[in-house]
């Protein structure tokens, strides 16, 4: 059974309250040092509950188990579990690079059993692990070794558990059995997100199997006994969804839950700045909480130092981690900011320099100036799995009334502006310096005789892509003005940014006082304009378009469901787009089946009278997405898979994963005015790299258009057949892609309204077949009608596992 609600957090509680009867212990596989990013130590602390805490690292375990010092009743284990017991080999982060702070600390909790499966694995981080990867071995043990030797199987208890195996959760987690303990744990929770398909299906069907009830939450799946759920007061009456799977589990994505707030607050010794300057630190403190309690059902991920956790108010739905003020001494210009604060000639620009709070406190600028990096963090962190990230100031409530955020809910609005980067400019013309940096040199950077606007460092944010693919690019406007002399604050780097790529940091205007309300009241009104305008008016925004995803399916549930799971992996995407099943099968028996996986996966259900076939419903969805709203569509089969993050190369050497493929695709086509883009450049009989059309054009075609191969092979395919040629080979969003003749297939594609009557309506056939559109699509682009393009990567799969009588496949 499948709900949405905390049941992790409700029996956790409800364990903890009935601690003395219930005789409690927890299990956390993969501990690390028992306190970062670790969201079961509350509630450790809280009712402390005894454990037993496993980790392979040696460093790692050493500080576990010094963070339970003076406990008695935990136990420690300091190997990896796996399915054999010996030694094994991991991959992990050199801790003292961690420790110096040169890369980021959620990297300490990411060692993972070589080949890793988790982030260590991604083209992102392989900077990292080339410059600090160290492989080691470990002991490892089975779940049955470990339980023995620590006396888990002696006594039955209320047993919970916990799994971050960092991708190999559910090879730990089938090991449990009834025959190693008397009594499976009545709580787990297995980290999720680095799991594939197959294997989210199969922990699913463990926990059917054996009467839990789970949900989904963050990054983990969650699951309690049922029967013990049932004893919860809080859970007697839960939302149940559609049994079908996990991915669908939750609600189509609103706007809002798309975002996630970032903020913070420090007590830098406000009160002991210049005259003008000064603030008491409780005033941030009140207008601090007032942000928070305004933001009570937004997405929030709150920086704070230790000393003033108990001082503010977070929700449920916030997010808070720790970071001193000493974090930002670490700032890799902090002592050039400090030289340049005392330099005479620095301070001479204006009157009130001297006293500003970026002179007179030694952490203003090192604090405003990571704001930028703080943000780029959360991206990783990422507690909400959202696309977009928005910077807001912890005192913004000072000046911006709180009832913009819990009474106008403009964050839910934000969202569309974010794409790729959005900054809140206001005019300043004159004056020598701009914040303390010198108005000529920032003329020289922005390439403009006078600078006009400064970006606000109040508000800013973006696409999580975007965030993380400039931030380099800031570190390198701070080195190069720092290191020179030249500071300002971080609106001084901002506006750079914003003068040299106008095109992906835009930015809106507001009145010449600089107060940030007036954003507010526009966003609030849906009225926010946007410098560049980045695409032509006669072109719709990427948001204003409509994508429908057409499946095709043929007597399997089963097939359509995993095809389902596996585009559920870019869930929030997949749930934006209108989605239509085509269900030719022949077996009547399996229609109750699929409008049950229709209603959990939000799709509409089309029944046809008889088995169209392949290019039959490849027919059949042109011309029912012609009549429809839809500006563009995707074409699947139900054994068309998207790959998880993390699945490596194709045979051609491309990644098998692109990042929000339905956005980024749209993006292309709109830029590009393209008619088709194919998803694969390898495919399952081949590749892109082979023009296929040659083998099915008419022969006087191809005598015209291969005059050097202008004879097909007598029997099989040709090795030396003629080559794909391509026209351009681009990138947007790291992502790059090539045009030209590029030849249709029935594999995944993304066609526009005017590309699909071209291809489909213009020209029809009677009984349509592949190599006949392959055919016509190719002549039609060598005569400059149809225009197409093939991404340079390999994200699908074709998994036919459950495969039907060869006898009734048809074409059409």
């Amino acid at each position: 059974m499948i709900t949405n609600r905390n049941i992790y957090d409700m029996a956790l509680h409800y364990i903890g309250r009935n601690k003395a009867t219930l005789d409690p212990m927890i299990i956390i596989i993969g501990a690390m040092d028992g306190v970062s990013f670790d969201d079961t130590r509350g509630y450790i602390n809280m009712y402390q509950f005894p454990g037993l805490f496993v980790e392979p690292i040696k460093e790692q375990f050493e500080r576990l188990v010094k963070s339970y010092d003076g406990r008695s009743d935990v136990k420690f284990e300091n190997s990896a579990i796996h399915d054999t017991d010996g030694q094994i080999e991991m991959l992990r982060i050199d801790q003292s690079a961690i420790d110096a702070g040169l890369v980021h600390p959620c990297f300490g909790g990411m060692s993972a059993v070589t080949p890793p499966r988790n982030g260590l694995a991604s083209d992102g981080d392989k900077e990292v692990v080339n410059k600090y990867g160290r492989l080691l071995t470990v002991n490892c043990i089975t779940l049955e070794h470990l339980f023995r030797k620590h006396g888990i199987t002696e006594t039955p208890k209320t047993y919970m558990m916990s799994v971050d195996t960092e991708g190999h959760d559910w090879k730990v987690l089938k090991q449990i059995n009834n025959r190693i303990i008397k009594t499976l744990p009545v709580v787990i929770r297995i980290e999720y997100i680095n799991l594939s398909d197959i294997e989210k299906l199969e922990v699913q069907e463990f926990f059917n199997q054996n009467g839990y009830t789970y949900s989904i939450s963050g990054q983990n799946i969650d699951a309690v006994n049922t029967s013990f759920l049932d004893n919860i007061p809080e859970a007697k009456v839960l939302p149940v969804v559609a049994p079908a799977a996990l991915a669908a589990s939750s609600p189509a994505a609103k706007v809002g839950e798309n975002l996630t707030v970032v903020t913070g607050i420090w007590n830098i010794g406000r009160d002991n700045a210049g005259e003008g300057f000064k603030r008491p630190f409780e005033h941030y403190l009140t207008n601090f909480n007032k942000l928070l309690v305004s933001l009570k059902d937004t997405n929030v991920l709150v920086y704070v130092e230790s000393q003033y956790i108990d001082k503010i108010t977070p929700s449920p739905n916030h997010r808070v981690y720790n970071r001193e003020v000493d974090w930002f001494k670490k700032f890799d210009f902090y002592s050039e900011v400090q030289k340049i604060r005392s330099d005479e000639k620095w301070l001479s620009q204006a009157g009130w320099l001297k006293d500003s709070a970026q002179a007179s406190l030694e952490m203003y600028n090192p604090l405003v100036m990571s704001k930028y990096f703080l943000l780029n963090d959360a991206t990783i962190f990422n507690p909400f799995n959202t696309d977009y990230f928005v910077w807001v100031d912890g005192g913004i409530t000072n000046t911006v009334h709180p009832g913009y955020f819990s009474h106008d809910k403009v964050l839910d609005k934000i969202t569309k502006y974010l794409d790729p980067f959005l900054f809140v400019s206001f005019p300043y013309a004159t004056g020598p310096e701009i914040h303390g940096f010198s108005r000529p040199k920032m003329n020289e950077l922005c390439n403009t005789e006078n600078v006009e606007y400064v970006c606000r460092g109040g508000i800013f944010g973006g696409h999580k892509t975007t965030i993380r693919e400039y931030n380099s690019y800031y570190h390198s406007i701070l080195r190069a003005t720092l290191t020179t002399g030249y500071m300002g604050t971080e609106e001084s780097i901002f506006t750079i940014m914003s003068h040299q790529k106008p095109d992906t940091f835009r930015r809106c205007t507001i009145d010449g006082n600089g107060l940030v309300g007036k954003f507010f009241e526009n966003l609030k009104n849906d009225a926010v304009s946007l410098i560049p305008e980045r695409i032509q008016p006669a072109v719709k925004q990427v948001h204003d378009n409509k994508v429908s995803i057409y499946t095709l399916t043929f007597n399997s549930p089963n097939q359509f469901e995993k095809s389902c799971i596996s585009w559920s992996s870019q869930k929030r995407q997949f749930d934006l787009c209108r989605k239509i099943l085509i269900d030719n099968s022949t077996d009547t028996s399996t229609g109750d089946r699929y409008q049950e996986l229709c209603l959990a996966y939000n799709f509409e259900y089309i029944k046809t009278d008889r088995n169209l076939g392949i290019c039959g419903g490849r027919q059949f969805v042109a011309e029912h997405f012609d009549a429809s709203d839809s500006d563009f569509y995707i074409f699947l089969e139900d054994d068309m898979f998207l790959n998880p993050e993390n699945s490596g190369l194709c045979p051609n050497g491309f990644r098998t994963y692109v990042p929000d493929i339905i956005q980024n695709s749209l993006k292309i086509m709109l830029k590009e005015q393209y008619d088709f883009l194919k998803f694969s450049f390898t495919e399952f009989f081949g590749d892109n790299s082979t023009q296929w059309a040659w083998y099915n054009v008419p022969q006087a075609v191809r005598a015209a258009a291969f005059p050097e191969h202008n004879r097909l092979p007598e029997r099989g395919l040709d090795p030396n057949a003629p080559r794909t040629v391509f026209a351009n080979i681009k990138s947007l969003e790291h992502i790059p892609y090539a045009d030209g003749e590029v030849y249709y297939c029935n594999w995944p594609q993304m066609v526009s309204k005017e590309g699909s009557k071209k291809m489909f309506l213009e020209t029809k056939w009677a009984h349509p077949y592949e190599q006949t559109w392959m055919s016509y699509i190719f002549q039609e682009t060598t005569k400059d009608k149809i225009h197409g393009a093939v991404l340079l990567a390999t994200p699908i799969t074709h998994n036919r596992f459950d495969h039907y009588n060869g006898k009734l496949r048809v074409e059409s």
